[in-house]
């Protein structure tokens, strides 16, 4: 089954992130209650903590029997929904993530308004540049 966690832009504004969050996430699972357990791995938040108060909740729990057989958004295939005629994304970032259960990810892309759902690979983490040693030998201090 399929479980649909739709963001609310609590605040005014949407949250991102290259792990597999964006305004709409879907999550593979056998039980609303694993496809939360698994959003919640993935960074959502069911809390409401920070999110505005007269914006309401950024995230909703799924609740039983609201599943579906295939990755979709309310109901009808993300492929065709009406929701991607106006993509809140910008700069290539996607739409939507499915999360599968074995681990693998799609992205919900939106390009020139047609809805393409396409392997995703996380951006590997930025390296630590460390510090280059210095080999210059300091002042020392006249008394």
């Amino acid at each position: 089954m399929f479980f649909q966690f739709s963001q609310n832009n609590s605040g005014g504004s949407f949250g991102y992130d290259d792990a597999g969050i964006s305004v709409l996430v879907v999550v593979e699972a056998d039980s609303a209650a694993e496809a939360n357990e698994r959003a919640e791995d993935i960074g959502l938040y069911f809390d409401g903590s920070g999110d505005c108060s007269c914006c309401g909740r950024r995230w909703n729990e799924a609740w039983d029997g609201d599943g579906d057989d295939y990755p979709a958004y309310f109901g009808t295939n993300i492929l065709e929904t009406e929701l991607w005629h106006w993509p809140w994304m910008t700069g290539g970032r996607a739409e939507g993530f499915i999360h599968y259960k074995n681990g693998n990810i799609d992205a919900v892309m939106v390009q020139d308004g047609v809805v393409r759902i396409q392997p995703w690979k996380r951006p590997e983490p930025q390296k630590a540049i460390a510090p280059k040693k210095t080999t210059r030998k300091l002042a020392k201090e006249s008394a």
